[in-house]
């Protein structure tokens, strides 16, 4: 293994970052282009720095990150059933509106234009 720690992050190769992470290289550089992934060339190499953690057990930070994104998930899917659930009755109010016995005399067009039927 090719590595070389600092405090809180390991400097690794990609095939082992690939193997650390449970993905394949192509989408190691994939990240490192992105910028998702830090990465520096050592020694004519190119080192992916990757937490400590994770090195220690790849699937249990997988399963933290999944943990956290479908929480996030969770989170939005309550506040757009709220914001739904407020359209719902902003619905119904305008329907009551719409629906409610107009006042007696000219419409607003017909006041607008001076028109009387």
């Amino acid at each position: 293994m090719h590595s070389k720690s600092t405090a809180d992050y390991q400097q690794v190769t990609i095939p082992e970052a690939a193997r650390a992470l449970n993905v394949s290289v192509d989408t190691v550089r994939r990240r490192i282009r992105q910028g998702k992934l830090r990465g520096s060339i050592v020694n004519g190499r190119y080192l992916v720095e990757l937490p400590v953690e994770p090195m220690q057990s790849g699937q249990d930070a997988y399963a933290t990150r999944q943990d956290v994104y479908v929480e996030a998930l969770l989170e939005r899917i309550r506040s757009l059933e709220l914001e739904l659930e407020a359209r719902r009755v902003e619905v119904q109010q305008l329907h009551s509106i719409l629906y409610r016995p107009q006042l007696p005399g000219p419409s607003w067009w017909q006041r607008l234009f001076r028109r009387q039927s």
